[in-house]
């Protein structure tokens, strides 16, 4: 039997750590770091090893952060995490976290399509931001919130988790481990402040979840180009908006009350949006009431403050 060429290429592959942790799959892998399925022999569970590709020591002083302050949120819709381990011979770290056994948000709407139903919209809208809210009251800002970092672990009753907190910020930082001005996360999803590399509070992170939401509803990002400087200029013009979600979305109900919920999140100036992801879930959840309330779009819009 032959062996695929990926496996033959990465040396982690079949190989044990602290005779423990035998890793046996690639599961994905980007520019900086690799996540490795591993069962712990000890145990017999199934785990996920992050490990970095990159020695360049911004890259190692933000991955040593990333697993100090994910190793401080400890909640139902955030990857749960085990701490570091290193291996013997080389020193190489790894992130010990929960293998999920599922797929990412991002996957799930190419291949079935947008979301149509308002109880799906508002499962998915609410834990995100329960989990949000919960990071952002330990001083936690994601800063790269977008469909793929988003782990759907059970379809059918649609639960979640997040993960890859891999350039997220703790408001207090002393020291900062990017340059002020340097913009970081996913173009697609940035909030305008983060586009001008500016300094990031919460709603930074309901910015990135109103872009996460509108390609939940209607399959496509807010502002696309091929030309990530034209996106950028898209996010920080106060004039520009997305297209109205009914031109991709006619199923969906209620879809003028939506449409200003996922306005109000997409405010340019963060003065202007919802204040906190309570308030972007409330707003979602009001919309979601009205539906089952069988009230009809025309009706009054009042944005909840929590």
């Amino acid at each position: 039997m032959s062996i695929p060429a990926e496996i033959q290429e990465d040396k982690w592959i079949g190989k044990t750590l602290l005779g423990d942790y035998a890793i046996e799959q690639l599961l994905g892998k980007g520019a900086m770091a690799r996540v490795y399925k591993a069962r712990q022999n000890s145990t017999g569970k199934y785990l996920a090893l992050k490990t970095l590709i990159s020695k360049e020591p911004e890259l190692i002083a933000r991955f040593a952060k990333e697993v100090e302050m994910h190793g401080k949120l400890k909640h139902r819709n955030i990857v749960e995490t085990f701490g570091c381990i290193n291996d013997a011979s080389t020193g190489q770290a790894f992130f010990v976290m929960e293998f999920l056994n599922g797929k990412t948000l991002q996957e799930l709407v190419r291949e079935k399509g947008p979301a149509a139903s308002s109880e799906a919209i508002y499962a998915v809208t609410s834990q995100l931001c329960d989990a949000l809210s919960y990071a952002h009251n330990m001083d936690i800002i994601h800063r790269d919130l977008k469909p793929a970092n988003i782990v759907v672990v059970d379809t059918e009753k649609i639960e979640l988790k997040v993960v890859d907190f891999g350039i997220a910020k703790a408001r207090n930082d002393t020291v900062a481990l990017t340059m002020p001005g340097t913009v970081v996360g996913s173009p697609i999803y940035m909030s305008p402040e983060q586009c001008r590399g500016l300094e990031l509070d919460p709603r930074a992170d309901v910015y990135s979840l109103g872009c996460l939401l509108y390609e939940l509803v209607t399959g496509n990002v807010p502002y696309f180009s091929k030309n990530v400087m034209q996106v950028m200029n898209s996010h920080c013009r106060p004039e520009v908006h997305p297209k109205p979600i009914i031109a991709f979305s006619p199923k969906v109900q209620r879809p003028m009350h939506l449409n200003q919920i996922l306005k109000t999140a997409l405010e340019t100036e963060r003065e202007k949006r919802f204040q906190s992801v309570a308030e972007l879930k409330a707003a979602v959840e009001g919309w979601h009431n009205a539906i089952k309330l069988g009230l009809d779009d025309n009706a009054e819009i009042v944005m909840p403050k929590v």
